[in-house]
C-alpha cells in the first residue's frame, strides 16, 4: 500500500488490528469519545494549507473544506468517468455541543467563499422539503445545481428520519449516487436535479450517544455514505478574531481524469484493510471522490502520486475512526441508561478537594427526567450494575440493632475517580 497510516503499526495481513479494537472497547466501556487526530500527511495541496490556516482541529477543518469545495465543484470529474466517480461528499463532524464544530464550518465557508447558490443552510424536514429546496422549476429548462447542504444542528435533521413513514433517508441516500430523485402522488409530481454534498455538525457526547443517532432505526445506509470527523482529545480554545490568510482556489470547470491505475490502487487498499479486520464499506469509493476534488483544487487534470498517497492516508484514518464509531445494531435502552448516568456524573465533575462530586440519585432522576425516559426500575438496575463493576461507588448505612443490622442504600453515590483519569483518553 503506497500510503501506510502513521497512526498505528498495522499487523501483518490477515491479523485483526488489536490496538484499534482495544481502544474502541475501552472508550465504549467508559462512555468516552474516540479521538483519532487527522495526520498532516492525509491532507493534500491547497486545501491542506487552508485547513492549517483555519487555526482549529485539523479533522474538523479539513473535512469541512472538503464538503464546501465539493458543493462548489460537483462537476469536476472527467466525462469519461461520470458514471463511476461522483465528486460529492457527506461529512459529519462529531463532538460535544459548544466546542467549535460550527466555528470550523463557518471558517471553511469564509476561506473558500462559495457562491450563494452553492450553499444551502435551511434544514429540510421531510422528503418534500428536499423537493421544495432543490426542485426543478417546470417553467425553466432544468440545469444541474451543485450544492452543499450545511446543517448546523444535524441531529434535528436525523431525527426527522425517525418519523414513521418518512421517506427522507431514502431520498438522501439516493442523492449520494444520483442527480435526480422524485416522487408522485395525487397532488403533485416532485423532482429534483442536484449534485448534493452535506456538511453536518452532529452533537455527540460519547460513543454510546453516536450509536443512538446512527442506530438501526435511523441509519438506512447513511452511515456508510458518511465521513466522520471526530473531536480533538481536549476541548479546543479557538483564537479570535480570525481572517482568511491563504488565497483560495478558484471555482472552475476543470475536469479531472481518473485512470485505471487509480481505481486499482483503491481496490488494493480496500482488500488489504478488509484482511486487517476492518469493514471499509464505500471508503474506496469515497477516496476516489476526495482524490478528484483535491486534484481539482490544485488545478491538476489527473490524480498525481502525491494526491493518491495523501488520499489513501485519509481513508486509512477514516477506517480507524469508523472502527470506533459504529452504528447501533439495535436500540439498547439499558446501555443508553448506563451511559446517561455516567455522563451526568462527569458533568458535575470534581469537588474542591479533587474528588468526584457526591450526588443523590433522586436529584439526578428529577434533573434529567430519567423516570419518564427509561422507567424507575431500569435506573435502579443500571445504577446497581455500574456499582457491581466498580464504575460508581455507592454509599450505605447500617440499620437495626445487635448482630442483625442491615446494609441500606442511602441513595448517595459518586463516580469512580478512575473514570476521570481514563474515561476521556
Amino acid at each position: 500500500m503506497s500510503a501506510k497510516s502513521k497512526l498505528l503499526e498495522f499487523p501483518p495481513l490477515g491479523e485483526k488490528p488489536a490496538p484499534v479494537k482495544a481502544k474502541r472497547l475501552a472508550a465504549a466501556a467508559s462512555s468516552a469519545q474516540i479521538n483519532i487526530p487527522l495526520p498532516e500527511a492525509a491532507m493534500y495541496g491547497v486545501l491542506g494549507t487552508i485547513a492549517k490556516s483555519l487555526e482549529g482541529p485539523l479533522a474538523w477543518c479539513y473535512c469541512a473544506l472538503l464538503a464546501i469545495w465539493a458543493g462548489m465543484n460537483g462537476t469536476c470529474v472527467h466525462d469519461d468517468n461520470i458514471n463511476d466517480v461522483r465528486p460529492t461528499l457527506y461529512i459529519g463532524m462529531l463532538g460535544p455541543a459548544g466546542e467549535g464544530k460550527s466555528v470550523a464550518s463557518d471558517r471553511a465557508k469564509q476561506a473558500l467563499n462559495p457562491n450563494p447558490e452553492n450553499v444551502e443552510e435551511d434544514t429540510p424536514a421531510s422528503d418534500k422539503g428536499v423537493y421544495r429546496m432543490f426542485g426543478i422549476d417546470p417553467e425553466l429548462p432544468p440545469y444541474l445545481r451543485t450544492c452543499v447542504l450545511v446543517l448546523d444542528e444535524m441531529r434535528d435533521f436525523l431525527s426527522k428520519m425517525m418519523i414513521a413513514g418518512s421517506s427522507l433517508a431514502p431520498v438522501i441516500c439516493k442523492l449520494f449516487n444520483k442527480d435526480r430523485a422524485g416522487s408522485a402522488d395525487a397532488k403533485a409530481h416532485n423532482r429534483v436535479f442536484v449534485r448534493l454534498s452535506i456538511l453536518g455538525n452532529i452533537a455527540t457526547q460519547d460513543v454510546a450517544d453516536f450509536e443512538t443517532i446512527f442506530g438501526e432505526e435511523t441509519s438506512h445506509g447513511l452511515y456508510t455514505r458518511f465521513i466522520f470527523a471526530p473531536p480533538p482529545e481536549k476541548t479546543f480554545r479557538w483564537r479570535r478574531p480570525w481572517r482568511p490568510t491563504v488565497t483560495p482556489p478558484k471555482q472552475s470547470k476543470l475536469k479531472v481524469k481518473v485512470l485505471q491505475e487509480d481505481y486499482d490502487a483503491f481496490a488494493r487498499w480496500e482488500m488489504e484493510y478488509e484482511a486487517l479486520g476492518y469493514k471499509p464499506t464505500r471508503l474506496a469509493e469515497i477516496g476516489l471522490r476526495i482524490a478528484v476534488l483535491t486534484a481539482c483544487a490544485n488545478n491538476e487534470t489527473s490524480i498525481s502520486a502525491a494526491c493518491l498517497a495523501s488520499t489513501l492516508e485519509f481513508i486509512s484514518w477514516q477506517a480507524q475512526v469508523k472502527f470506533g464509531y459504529t452504528p447501533g445494531e439495535a436500540k439498547n435502552e439499558e446501555a443508553e441508561c448506563s451511559a446517561a448516568i455516567i455522563r451526568a456524573m462527569k458533568e458535575h465533575g470534581l469537588d474542591s478537594d479533587g474528588r468526584p462530586v457526591r450526588l443523590h440519585i433522586y436529584k439526578l432522576v428529577k434533573q434529567k427526567n430519567w423516570n419518564r425516559k427509561y422507567g424507575a426500575g431500569m435506573v435502579v438496575r443500571m445504577r446497581r450494575a455500574l456499582a457491581e463493576i466498580g464504575t460508581i461507588v455507592m454509599e450505605y448505612e447500617l440499620e437495626g440493632e445487635g448482630d442483625f443490622k442491615k446494609r441500606i442504600e442511602t441513595g448517595y453515590f459518586s463516580l469512580n475517580p478512575g473514570e476521570f483519569e481514563s474515561g476521556d483518553k
